[in-house]
């Protein structure tokens, strides 16, 4: 099939979904999803069910049931069974050649009465709400079903965010007893397959990348045009966070980009939020010296859920205000716990002696560490969206792994260049918006310390005034170290000082207000070396 075809029949199967009303889709847990995202979690469904008779317990209005038959062009029978009867009676409508299949029955109730005629079906998909699943009874009916039909693919769907990947501890022991009798294969987010044949493990994967692949060219654009993180954009498209969200500086550009960035954004199946609580409270903010660095900006948010995109453009805004709303916030943009706890260590740290807290996040994640993993190089690029709990954080270099891993599927002078970033420059770094990066032989003392014979310096400063007041009340502006660093080629920094030398010859020494400021800093974990 050429490139034209494979339009043609996308086509075809959007139109399919577009059919159907919105009360129909809502009564199937879809009224947010346009039928683009909806025709993506189809085709996840697609390759794990079998030919033969079909099962859908909790089938809602029927679409997946049709769309499913009328794709395999009859080879895969639907059958569905729904409490509520107004959407059995629109299953039926929506299958009429096989009305006759669909059930108004309690589904539990239904699995009870039919245990025995259950072989007959090649494929059961079984529908569960996270929040409201009574997984021991779920267990206590399937468990056994699972044991009696041994060539049957058992699906569990939810189409809630992440409901396997943030498993309570009911999904966890139902998982590990249904492990103990087959296999389990983790389709994506939202789907799991049982079965006991060895089958599709990648297919999600593949299914991601292929998405990625067709879209990542808009993704770009959309970052260009609002200057975004491509990184957190592509890691919410592709549903590894529900979400990211941004302040942005609000100038004509923007505003003008506006409705580009919004049309760009369906185009990728994400919906985007605007809020402009940090421009008409600017006085506010400045007042109570609340993200003083945030006042006028303009909050982006963007999500493949309507409701998820508002509420992380509205949580942006609030969490400077009340630091409750930093923890729902994090939540919202996918951060682990581990390092949602960091985040409430920085804002309970904030003014205490010692503890920069929010202030400079990095040199809490460096305070916390021994070692020093490249993928958490926030010294020199940072990949992440949050700031990781330690510099060794296995769940945040997880999640780099997988954002490296579509980098080599779609872009991968763009992943290489990430990588490089992260292990080749040292960082003489003293806050999140500045720093200069250095190239050259690097000797470590200890972590933070060192010294580094230097060939090239980057500067990556942003801010406007950074500096400190150093014990003899001399007023030292750090980004203009770049000019003395322009004069030499070699760098000393010690936990009481900065020394630049030309060769042999001392060229300025700049004397630490603390010994976190600044950093010489280069990872110590590269790659193909474990801790």
């Amino acid at each position: 099939m050429n490139m034209n075809d494979k339009i043609a029949e996308k086509q075809k199967w959007i139109s399919f979904i577009s059919s159907f009303s919105k009360k129909e889709l809502a009564l199937n847990g879809l009224a947010d999803d346009s039928p683009n995202i909806i025709l993506n979690i189809y085709d996840t469904f697609a390759p794990f069910v079998k030919e033969g008779h079909y099962l859908e317990l909790g089938c809602g209005t029927g679409i997946l049931a049709s769309y499913l038959n009328k794709k395999s062009e009859n080879k895969i029978v639907p059958h569905g069974v729904d409490i509520n009867i107004n959407s059995v009676e629109i299953a039926k409508k929506n299958n009429l050649e096989f009305a006759n299949n669909f059930i108004h029955q309690d589904y539990f109730k239904f699995l009870k009465s039919n245990f025995k005629n259950l072989k007959q079906f090649s494929t059961i998909n079984i529908f569960v709400n996270s929040n409201k699943q009574d997984w021991k009874k779920l267990e206590k009916s399937l468990i056994p079903i699972i044991k009696k039909c041994e060539s049957t693919n058992f699906i569990i769907t939810c189409y809630e965010y992440d409901f396997i990947n943030n498993k309570t501890k009911e999904v966890v022991d139902f998982i590990s007893k249904a492990k103990k009798i087959t296999k389990i294969s983790i389709a994506s987010n939202s789907v799991m397959v049982i079965s006991k044949e060895n089958i599709y493990h990648t297919v999600a994967n593949k299914i991601r990348r292929k998405t990625l692949k067709e879209r990542y060219e808009c993704i770009v654009r959309i970052c260009k045009l609002a200057n975004l993180s491509e990184t957190e954009l592509i890691m919410t498209h592709l549903g590894h966070r529900p979400a990211t969200a941004s302040a942005l500086e609000f100038d004509s550009k923007l505003k003008n980009n506006l409705s580009a960035i919004r049309k760009h954004a369906r185009e990728v199946d994400l919906y985007m939020a605007i809020s402009y609580k940090f421009i008409t409270d600017k006085n506010k903010i400045i007042e109570n010296q609340k993200n003083e660095s945030h006042a006028g900006r303009l909050i982006l948010a963007f999500s493949k859920s309507k409701n998820i995109a508002v509420t992380a453009a509205k949580y942006f805004y609030l969490k400077s205000f009340d630091n409750t709303i930093g923890e729902k916030f994090g939540k919202l943009m996918g951060y682990p716990d581990c390092c949602l706890e960091f985040g409430k260590y920085l804002c309970d740290s904030m003014g205490k002696p010692g503890n920069f807290g929010y202030k400079n996040p990095g040199i809490e994640s460096f305070k916390r560490s021994n070692k020093f993993d490249w993928h958490l190089n926030i010294f020199t690029t940072n990949m992440l969206s949050h700031f990781p709990c330690s510099l060794t954080c296995s769940k945040s270099i997880k999640s780099i792994n997988k954002l490296l891993r579509y980098f080599d599927f779609v872009d991968k002078a763009h992943g290489r260049a990430l990588k490089d970033l992260s292990i080749t420059p040292a960082s003489l770094y003293w806050s999140w918006v500045d720093r200069i990066l250095l190239y050259g032989y690097f000797k470590s003392n200890k972590l933070g310390t060192g010294e580094i014979n230097y060939y090239k310096i980057e500067p990556m400063i942003y801010s406007n005034v950074i500096h400190q007041e150093n014990e003899d009340g001399i007023d030292i502006k750090w980004k203009n170290i770049e000019e003395y660093l322009c004069q030499g080629n070699r760098l000393i920094v010690s936990d009481d000082s900065c020394t630049i030398y030309s060769n042999n010859k001392k060229i300025i020494e700049i004397k630490k207000s603390s010994r976190y400021l600044p950093l010489l800093i280069k990872p110590n974990i590269l790659p193909n070396e474990t801790n």
